[in-house]
């Protein structure tokens, strides 16, 4: 059992769990597993790979085909919207076998978008976990909410970072022009005003930091228009609907990336940023990189001391990082479907 579906799709712009499913596909597709991204949410972009990207609703029966002689390994982020979707994926999965499914739940708000469920949506979720005979949760609080939720499946922890082949050239660090780099949806529990008016206070201060903001995604109109002022100021640039390739040279080309969020699941692009010799910064609210530099959530004070103490001591941070190893969830992914591939020879 050589072929794996991976459901979730891998649409542009690319976000955190986009872009898992892209580097997982392209590993796979290179160590000669055949490869089938379901496309759950209908981005219609096309790809330049040699694996396949099917359309859910397009292509039902065909993927309903596929999902009986395959590993299906399905990846969910927004659990605010899984109940939508649910009933569909389950109805594509009739026949499969329990113990040849896998789930990966990429939301750090998992376990409080569950609590706030109540009902028909909490049941809908109960009988969609219950279906797959294995979930990777990617940090320590989803794994011990499904432990207390009675979850009777196998449950193992691996984060979301895959390494991927890129060669980039960093950018030269000048203490006179400072670039910062942050990303992801434009909703408050990304707290970008808080980071600007870090940033705004430090420039006041002295220094000359210049913030670039990558947004993907869906976006919270009244917080858009909260901090419309924010993003305004004249050291703030903010771009929409970047590529993969477009938004690591970017990071590449940056000196210091910041996780200012509330919750998270890993932090994928601080996992990347690291990788890439770039300090980051990011709140305590999870488990994080090796190599994170971790402040307090929500604490201005925290993330201004913080910044400027990276920014002081650049040189000894990047030597830092030359030490730092960032685990790759690739052999974890891989060893589970071989062991389901072995039960079934």
């Amino acid at each position: 059992m050589k072929q794996i579906l991976i459901w979730g799709g891998i649409p542009e712009p690319i976000g955190g769990q986009t872009n898992h499913i892209f580097h997982l596909a392209s590993r796979l597709e290179a160590d000669g597993y055949g490869v089938v991204v379901v496309d759950t949410i209908r981005s219609g972009v096309k790809y330049p790979t040699r694996f396949f990207v099917y359309d859910l609703r397009s292509h039902f029966f065909k993927i309903c085909v596929l999902s009986l002689h395959s590993i299906n390994h399905i990846h969910v982020s927004n659990l605010n919207k899984i109940y939508k979707i649910a009933p569909f994926i389950l109805l594509s999965l009739f026949i499969y076998k329990r113990s040849t499914t896998l789930l990966t739940i990429h939301s750090g708000q998992y376990p409080v978008t569950y609590d706030n469920h109540r009902g028909f949506k909490q049941k809908i979720i109960d009988r969609f976990l219950s279906k797959f005979g294995t979930i990777i949760a990617i940090n320590k609080q989803i794994e011990e909410h499904l432990r207390v939720n009675h979850y009777r499946g196998s449950i193992i922890r691996a984060h979301s970072y895959i390494a991927y082949d890129q060669t980039l050239k960093r950018s030269m660090f000048d203490k006179n022009n400072i670039k910062v780099i942050t990303s992801g949806y434009l909703k408050p529990i990304y707290n970008y005003d808080g980071l600007i008016h870090v940033i705004k206070d430090l420039n006041r201060s002295g220094y000359n930091i210049q913030l670039s903001i990558v947004l993907y995604g869906d976006q919270d109109e009244g917080y858009k228009k909260q901090i419309k002022a924010d993003f305004n100021e004249d050291f703030v640039t903010v771009h929409q609907s970047m590529s993969l390739d477009q938004f690591s040279q970017l990071l590449a080309d940056h000196d210091v990336y910041v996780r200012n969020t509330d919750a998270d699941s890993y932090g994928l692009a601080v996992a990347e940023a690291l990788t890439m010799g770039v300090p980051a910064l990011a709140t305590d609210v999870t488990d994080r990189p090796n190599g994170s530099i971790l402040y307090q959530c929500r604490k201005s004070k925290s993330l201004k001391d913080a910044l400027a103490y990276v920014i002081n001591n650049y040189s000894q941070e990047i030597e830092k990082l030359k030490t730092v190893v960032i685990k790759d969830s690739y052999d974890t992914i891989c060893s589970l479907y071989s062991d389901i591939s072995s039960s079934y020879q």
